[in-house]
């Protein structure tokens, strides 16, 4: 049975490693293709295998089953005649006239059935549609335990596009009063907040997104911080997993899809307001006991949603 994996493949971000993700997964036991829909990343390209759809070729997914990842581009008239046995639909994002677009192209307008993947409780309620709830995959093996020296200035930092919709309006005041707290900060996929932001030489760095591998760039972190734009609500957060699978104490806002699956005080931090997370991180700033406590937990809890159990479970509903 073959498997057709749906995604422009054009960034090295969420939606296309979720699909890289499913590939390792899935074509250790069936014929797996990656299309995309665009030219893909050059990095992606060196990870997995990809094709590019070029239906005039009749170079397109024909038969088995095909899986979109991702409503938030467009798809060619390809779909309305090329068969296939099941048609899958990922969910992860919230914007609800882009998905009914999608999904009334994709399933010829309610001709076709199609199958729906929620990557979170959040987004299939705001979706308003049945369907099954299975978090973005991630590689586990990637991202190993951080191992702090002991003299290094406490440090504060995340990773994510380099976009607004991926930074609160408030965040420069918020790294301002870290840093004037002692603390480092280093954010990758910042610099669109380099106007923003007084330069402040050593303890503040705000890098192009994708300076350096997101393992590695964990591992120069104390603590992971984030949250995203009022307007932006983040489907599922795979960045916040990373980090805590690299043992990382995690200081999230509430505003997100990852909250579901986290235990304020126990695996995680969850604020609502500035304050809230200051304290917060001022707290582990202080306590390498409280840090070490949420880290291990943190990880535990990656390790309890990535399960074998989980994994099965993906397998068995690609593969049926």
């Amino acid at each position: 049975m073959a498997i057709h994996l749906i995604n422009p493949m054009e960034d090295y971000t969420g939606a296309e490693l979720h699909t890289a993700n499913l590939y390792r997964i899935l074509s250790e036991h069936t014929n797996v293709t990656i299309w995309s829909t665009l030219e893909p990343d050059v990095r992606l390209a060196q990870l997995v295998p990809i094709r590019r759809i070029r239906a005039w070729r009749g170079q397109m997914p024909i038969g088995g089953t095909i899986v979109f990842v991702g409503f938030y581009y467009y798809v060619g008239r390809w779909v309305s005649f090329t068969p296939n046995r099941r048609r899958i639909l990922v969910c992860n994002t919230d914007h609800v006239p882009s998905f009914k677009h999608f999904y009334r192209r994709i399933s010829l307008d309610g001709r076709r059935s199609v199958e729906l993947v929620h990557v979170s409780e959040s987004i299939k309620q705001m979706i308003g549609l049945p369907g099954w709830i299975c978090p973005s995959p991630i590689d586990l093996e990637l991202f190993s335990a951080v191992s702090a020296p002991r003299d290094r200035t406490f440090t504060v930092g995340r990773h994510s596009r380099d976009t607004s919709q991926k930074h609160h309006d408030d965040e420069p005041a918020f790294y301002a009063r870290l840093l004037a707290a002692g603390c480092k900060v280093r954010v990758m996929g910042g610099t669109l907040l380099q106007d923003r932001m007084a330069p402040c030489p050593g303890n503040l760095e705000l890098m192009p997104f994708g300076a350096e591998p997101s393992p590695a760039f964990l591992q120069q972190l104390d603590c992971f911080y984030y949250r995203t734009n009022s307007n932006f609500f983040e489907a599922y957060g795979r960045v916040v997993f990373e980090a805590m699978a690299c043992g990382l104490p995690v200081v999230v806002h509430r505003n997100g899809g990852y909250a579901e699956f986290l235990t304020h005080g126990e695996d995680a931090f969850i604020f609502d307001t500035d304050d809230e997370a200051f304290e917060m991180i001022m707290r582990l700033k202080a306590d390498p006991d409280l840090r070490a406590r949420i880290g291990t937990n943190a990880r535990k809890r990656v390790r309890q949603i990535y399960s074998d159990h989980q994994v099965n479970d993906l397998k068995q509903f690609y593969l049926a």
